[in-house]
């Protein structure tokens, strides 16, 4: 017999009687006194295949009606109807909602108890498989193109920006023992130059909206 990885378990697989862990979970059922709903979900597969008036008749004595040996749990409305009129599919409702409640009743619980989960914690930055060297490479390599596309478009445009300090330069230009600090450095000049050409943008656009009221200003003193 081939073993099926717990991960791989279903409540519609467990309730096949060929499963390994059928029997297993049936006495859980019968342990916590919910065997009539497994009974009542086998039983409506066999009407499926036997929808017979009889077969009818006897599911709704020992299921449905009011005070039936093993009578089930379901609303009222849904009693009601399968009462009200024999058919092929009139236990299908019925048997879905019983199914839901063995899945969250009996079977989550029995699963827990026989086959713990157990929870791994994953790790929010990147994996500790990479040397430090590495995922810092990796980091500043992600950030190079940004780099390096924002310093084509500020060449072609012309546009004077904000440069980094000469210290700074020259901090760059002899360590070359660090390139963790010339990384470091080299991030917080990108930095410093989008903070510089986003107030010289909102400066602009400030400086627009004066032009305009200006205009404005001068052709009501003009028409009155």
């Amino acid at each position: 017999m081939t073993f099926t990885p717990h991960y791989l378990f279903t409540l519609e697989s467990v309730l096949d009687p060929k499963h390994e862990h059928h029997h297993s979970f049936v006495m859980y059922l019968n342990h916590t006194f919910c065997i009539e709903s497994y009974s009542f979900w086998q039983d409506t597969q066999d009407y499926r295949l036997n929808p017979t008036l009889a077969m009818y008749q006897v599911m709704v004595d020992t299921y449905i009606v009011a005070g039936a040996p093993q009578e089930i749990n379901i609303p009222c409305e849904m009693r009601q109807d399968i009462l009200r009129q024999f058919s092929i599919c009139c236990f299908d409702q019925a048997a879905e909602s019983i199914l839901e409640l063995i899945r969250i009743n009996s079977f989550l619980p029995w699963y827990q108890e026989n086959y713990p989960v157990v929870k791994c914690t994953q790790r929010k930055s990147i994996s500790a498989s990479v040397s430090f060297p590495d995922r810092w490479n990796l980091l500043f390599t992600q950030s190079k193109p940004a780099i390096e596309e924002y310093n084509d478009d500020d060449n072609n445009n012309g546009k004077g920006m904000a440069r980094p300090s000469f210290a700074s330069l020259r901090m760059s230009e002899h360590d070359n023992s660090s390139p963790m600090l010339r990384a470091v450095s080299a991030a917080s000049m990108f930095d410093l130059s989008l903070q510089s050409k986003s107030k010289s943008r909102i400066s602009n656009l400030l400086q627009r909206k004066r032009e305009a009221l200006l205009v404005r200003v001068k052709k009501t003193f003009v028409y009155s």
